[in-house]
């Protein structure tokens, strides 16, 4: 009855890998991202997969002088078989084989089966003994076969190991899995093929090698599909749950009472459920994971690509900038020399108009800076003069600059200036990005108050010089507070008052403090109740 449940039980094996053979070619075939090469390639090694398996076993059950025949057919493919892996591995690794290697190594291959088929020289004779175990005589030559074999083998390695160290990490762990089924195939046939029976002369574990093959075929077939191998821990927990309970079924037809049927019936209906609905947990959880994978390498090439786009836009702005800032500056010389009756005496009508344009062309030049010191921002490009800088001095300065007190007369409103009463001490800082910053803080006042004050501040707080200014115009909203320092970002009340702005002034003054390691910030209580704006920066920060 024991003979019986193992003879079974090695039929239904040998039947199981036939059957998974055809279904991994099915797979291999159906996929959309497998290369012809290679899935012919997999056909030839699960074709001598099954004249090997099938004819080992039919050796087993056959009479004498045919189980010969069958263990010769089996031998005479093994060269071809190891041969095809390696032909597999050139392909598999986008190398094109060339002619004078493929041919000369199927040629060496071919020549093998005459030699094992019509001479002694590698099986001389075999043998049943009294438990009926298939016994090999090896002819004088089998070593050169296992050489062979073995050489081969350690090419297929050196392949796989030279592609390893060659290739990125993701790409390693598909070169991991190859060489983990690889190895195994390796092992169990060097034992159960060679040592066991060579040295040991032990036959009756000879199916262990023959059989491992069908893991290195599950393995080299899920790489091939995947080019990635997440699928291979479900397919070895089927093909697991499988055998446990083929295992479970032979043991239940064995049973030998009814009570012996119930309780093996249970087990094994029980074990089949619960093996059904944990490779479907495992199959939905891959699915997820890939789902997730597929989106992720979606949003990195948008990112990706949209990170291409922004520095092309950004090349596209220092480019057209540059052009078209000296043509302005040429026609602002121009005009100003006009102005200044250098090419005779101008009417009123005539310097109003050029006033005009001169203004306007400032205007222009103040814009296409924004731009240009924004593009120079974004490639890495904006270079900082840091020197040591009184920044009342430089505030002063721009005050004057910008003539604050004659635009507050046309305005209306009142411009008050608290300059600091204790001394401040120096702070390193590029004298004009900082005057741009102090520049766009009170111009922008300017542009946002219709009525009231203007009012500009400078002095010193624990280690940090502050500069505020503060207005009595439209204020902010809380939302208006959040976006007006992103680019090109400007709150519609803001569109509405002042027309001409960019929405870049406030987020270049940002980055321009952050360079100088300061901070930049915005107070209002709300509509119409005024704002007051704020940069500090540290003290004596050499940033050279």
């Amino acid at each position: 009855m024991e003979n019986l449940a193992i003879k079974t039980l090695i039929q239904i094996i040998v039947l199981t890998i036939n059957i998974l053979g055809v279904w991994l070619i099915s797979i291999v075939n159906s996929s959309s991202n497998v290369k012809h090469e290679e899935s012919k390639l997999f056909e030839l090694m699960v074709f001598f997969t099954f004249i090997w398996v099938d004819f080992a076993y039919f050796a087993r059950i056959a009479r004498p002088e045919l189980g010969l025949l069958f263990v010769k057919i089996a031998w005479a493919i093994t060269p071809l078989f190891f041969i095809t892996i390696y032909l597999f591995f050139f392909s598999f690794f986008n190398k094109k084989v060339s002619y004078w290697i493929s041919f000369p190594l199927l040629l060496l291959g071919t020549l093998n089966i005459p030699l094992v088929l019509f001479t002694p020289t590698i099986i001389h004779h075999i043998y049943f003994d009294s438990y009926h175990v298939l016994i090999i005589n090896y002819g004088k030559m089998v070593w050169f076969f296992f050489a062979e074999v073995i050489i081969f083998t350690f090419l297929g390695y050196y392949l796989l190991l030279k592609e390893y160290v060659r290739s990125s990490i993701k790409e390693r762990i598909k070169i991991i899995y190859i060489l983990i089924g690889f190895s195994f195939f390796f092992l169990m046939n060097s034992v159960f093929n060679i040592i066991c029976p060579v040295f040991l002369k032990i036959f009756h574990l000879y199916e262990f090698g023959d059989y491992s093959t069908i893991i290195l075929l599950i393995l080299i077939a899920s790489a091939i599909v995947k080019h990635r191998l997440f699928g291979v821990k479900i397919i070895l927990s089927e093909i697991f749950a499988g055998l446990s309970i083929i295992i479970l079924l032979i043991d239940f037809l064995l049973s030998q009472s009814i009570s012996e049927y119930i309780w093996k019936g249970i087990l094994l209906i029980g074990f089949a459920i619960f093996s059904y609905l944990m490779i479907k947990a495992m199959i939905k959880e891959e699915k997820q994971r890939e789902k997730l994978q597929r989106a992720h390498h979606q949003l990195e090439s948008a990112y990706q690509k949209l990170e291409r786009l922004d520095q092309a836009k950004s090349e596209f702005l220092s480019i057209a900038t540059h052009q078209l800032r000296s043509p302005l500056t040429v026609t602002i010389d121009a005009i100003s020399v006009i102005l200044d009756g250098e090419l005779g005496q101008l009417n009123l009508k005539q310097r109003k108009y050029l006033k005009e344009i001169f203004h306007r062309s400032r205007k222009m030049v103040e814009v296409v800076n924004n731009f240009l010191n924004l593009s120079r921002l974004e490639l890495g490009r904006m270079k900082f003069n840091f020197q040591k800088t009184n920044l009342k001095e430089l505030l002063e300065e721009t005050i004057d600059n910008l003539a604050c007190q004659e635009e507050a007369k046309k305005k209306g409103l009142k411009f008050i200036y608290y300059p600091s009463k204790k001394p401040l001490l120096p702070v390193v800082v590029d004298q004009f990005q900082v005057q741009q910053v102090m520049q766009n803080f009170i111009t922008n006042a300017f542009h946002y108050t219709n009525q009231g004050e203007i009012k500009v501040k400078i002095y010193q707080k624990n280690h940090s010089v502050v500069f505020s200014v503060r207005d009595t115009g439209m204020g902010l909203t809380p939302d208006e507070k959040e976006v007006i320092f992103e680019k090109f970002r400007r709150g519609k009340r803001a569109q509405n008052q002042y027309t001409e702005g960019s929405g870049i002034g406030l987020y270049l003054a940002t980055q321009i403090i952050k360079a100088h390691h300061g901070r930049l910030w915005v107070e209002s209580k709300g509509e119409n109740q005024g704002s007051t704006f704020y940069f500090s920066l540290p003290e004596m920060r050499n940033e050279n």
